[in-house]
Protein backbone atom coordinates (compact mmCIF):
# COMPACT_ATOMS: atom_id res chain seq x y z
CA UNK A 1 0.00 0.00 0.00
CA UNK A 2 1.16 3.54 -0.73
CA UNK A 3 1.83 6.08 1.97
CA UNK A 4 -0.34 9.10 1.29
CA UNK A 5 -0.54 12.52 2.87
CA UNK A 6 -3.32 14.82 1.68
CA UNK A 7 -4.07 12.25 -0.99
CA UNK A 8 -0.54 12.35 -2.44
CA UNK A 9 1.67 9.29 -2.57
CA UNK A 10 4.90 10.63 -1.10
CA UNK A 11 6.84 7.39 -0.98
CA UNK A 12 6.65 3.91 -2.34
CA UNK A 13 7.07 2.45 1.11
CA UNK A 14 4.67 0.63 3.38
CA UNK A 15 5.71 2.47 6.52
CA UNK A 16 7.11 5.90 7.18
CA UNK A 17 7.74 7.83 10.35
CA UNK A 18 6.09 11.22 10.67
CA UNK A 19 9.40 13.09 10.83
CA UNK A 20 10.50 11.68 7.47
CA UNK A 21 7.11 12.45 5.94
CA UNK A 22 7.15 16.03 7.20
CA UNK A 23 10.72 16.51 5.97
CA UNK A 24 9.78 15.24 2.50
CA UNK A 25 6.79 17.59 2.37
CA UNK A 26 8.98 20.51 3.48
CA UNK A 27 11.61 19.75 0.82
CA UNK A 28 8.97 19.35 -1.87
CA UNK A 29 7.43 22.72 -0.91
CA UNK A 30 10.83 24.45 -0.82
CA UNK A 31 11.70 23.07 -4.25
CA UNK A 32 8.37 24.16 -5.69
CA UNK A 33 8.79 27.65 -4.20
CA UNK A 34 12.27 27.93 -5.69
CA UNK A 35 11.12 26.84 -9.15
CA UNK A 36 8.13 29.20 -9.03
CA UNK A 37 10.30 32.13 -7.88
CA UNK A 38 12.73 31.49 -10.75
CA UNK A 39 9.83 31.37 -13.23
CA UNK A 40 8.44 34.68 -11.96
CA UNK A 41 11.88 36.33 -12.02
CA UNK A 42 12.41 35.21 -15.63
CA UNK A 43 9.02 36.57 -16.70
CA UNK A 44 9.55 39.87 -14.91
CA UNK A 45 13.03 40.28 -16.36
CA UNK A 46 11.80 39.58 -19.89
CA UNK A 47 8.93 42.04 -19.57
CA UNK A 48 11.34 44.73 -18.33
CA UNK A 49 13.63 44.03 -21.31
CA UNK A 50 10.65 44.49 -23.64
CA UNK A 51 9.86 47.81 -21.93
CA UNK A 52 13.43 49.02 -22.49
CA UNK A 53 13.27 48.56 -26.26
CA UNK A 54 9.74 49.85 -26.84
CA UNK A 55 9.75 53.31 -28.37
CA UNK A 56 6.43 54.26 -26.75
CA UNK A 57 7.44 53.19 -23.23
CA UNK A 58 8.57 56.17 -21.22
CA UNK A 59 11.42 55.33 -18.87
CA UNK A 60 10.29 57.92 -16.30
CA UNK A 61 6.93 56.34 -15.52
CA UNK A 62 6.71 53.00 -13.74
CA UNK A 63 4.43 50.88 -15.91
CA UNK A 64 2.83 47.66 -14.80
CA UNK A 65 3.46 44.43 -16.70
CA UNK A 66 0.06 44.39 -18.35
CA UNK A 67 0.56 47.89 -19.74
CA UNK A 68 4.02 46.99 -21.05
CA UNK A 69 2.65 43.93 -22.84
CA UNK A 70 -0.28 45.92 -24.27
CA UNK A 71 2.09 48.61 -25.59
CA UNK A 72 4.32 45.91 -27.10
CA UNK A 73 1.31 44.37 -28.83
CA UNK A 74 0.23 47.75 -30.20
CA UNK A 75 3.75 48.38 -31.46
CA UNK A 76 3.86 45.01 -33.23
CA UNK A 77 0.48 45.59 -34.84
CA UNK A 78 1.58 48.99 -36.20
CA UNK A 79 4.93 47.71 -37.48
Amino acid sequence: SAYKINGLNILNRNSLDSRTALEMIRRRRENHNHVERRRRDTLNSTIMQIAEILPNCSSTAKLNKGTILRLALEHLRVS
